[in-house]
């Protein structure tokens, strides 16, 4: 820092940061460095590279045309553009605040996500409980990067993202919108868990599997001719279920239902309704209805196995 005293800008820089114990937190790069104070900076087309320090691996890679860094107090932000890149992640946006502190990166509006396919599998798995499942994908770290029909695509107005040493928590506020293979979520609010991989091939501290899908506030999830709402979703990737409340109601072609509590089962081609707790009917297993392409087989085929199925239905058009 002693040599920033002395010029005014310097140009082409990189600056790495350190711990108490030596290990990499960050490694600032960038076109121009100009000073405003002794421990603030302008940063022109800056490209932060961040660290996990105790695996000593590539966290995220930040970078904005500008950025105001507060060196000491590892802190950054700009109104401008960010482009953000994980090893399972891109994220895009405008305005922008980093905290390497915390490891919080917080962005005010035009978000958008894209998942590599470890999340679109789990959403729109087509793996039937007498099929076999495909052999396992290449590791992350050779893993060709699908085109956007292929991706999870997460929209929203804002966004959070914490990187913590069990893995990942992205915060999608107002407006969400969902796209992955042939299925649209939509809903108020919506958290994505990830945990760490120390798998050997994709190296530590990599991007690994969704744990966790949370959907807040006027859930709505479209897939074909079926379609569910409800005030709340959760998906519980280990269990393989999505449990829907706050009044839901699945939309099928043959009808509907609806209760306290609906769980729809990955594989099974099932769902479960729960009443409250209290009343006669307390839990209902209804038959293979809709389940929202999530754990079933695509559409078409799931007719052909069903006897008098032969004709095309639409989508309800009553919804509530």
């Amino acid at each position: 820092m002693a040599q920033l005293d002395k010029v005014g800008a310097i140009r082409n820089f990189s600056i790495p940061r350190f711990n108490e114990e030596g290990g990499r937190l960050w490694l600032l790069q960038g076109k121009e460095l100009r000073r405003q104070s002794k421990e603030v900076a302008f940063i022109t087309e800056m490209d932060l590279q961040t660290y996990d320090s105790e695996r000593g691996a590539s966290e995220t890679r930040l970078r904005s045309p500008f950025a105001r860094f507060h060196m000491k107090n590892n802190l950054a932000g700009s109104d401008k553009a960010i482009l953000i890149n994980g090893p399972d992640y891109e994220i895009s946006g405008q305005g922008w605040q980093w905290n390497g502190s915390l490891r919080r990166v917080l962005i005010a509006s035009k978000v958008q996500v894209f998942f590599e396919a470890v999340l679109t599998d789990f959403l729109a798995s087509e793996c039937a409980p007498d099929e076999q499942e495909d052999p396992p994908a290449p590791p992350l770290a050779v893993r060709p990067v699908p085109d956007d029909a292929g991706q999870t695509r997460i929209y929203s107005d804002k966004l959070e993202m914490l990187s913590t040493d069990e893995g990942h928590r992205f915060f999608f506020l107002g407006n969400v919108r969902v796209f992955g293979r042939n299925l649209n979520v939509t809903c108020d609010r919506l958290e994505v868990t990830s945990t760490q991989s120390d798998d050997e091939d994709t190296g530590p501290g990599a991007f690994g599997s969704i744990s966790s899908i949370l959907a807040l506030g006027h859930v709505r999830i479209e897939q074909s001719a079926r379609s569910a709402v409800a005030g709340k979703a959760t998906i519980d990737v280990k269990a393989g279920t999505i449990a829907l409340e706050e009044a839901p109601v699945v939309f099928d072609d043959k009808g509907k239902a609806e209760g306290h509590k609906i769980i729809l089962y990955r594989g099974q081609r099932r769902a479960e309704v729960h009443g409250k707790p209290g009343e006669t009917r307390a839990k209902v297993t209804l038959p293979p209805i809709g389940d929202l392409g999530v754990f079933g087989k695509e559409v078409e085929e799931r007719k052909k196995d069903t006897s008098g199925s032969n004709s095309k239905t639409d989508e309800p058009s009553s919804r509530p």
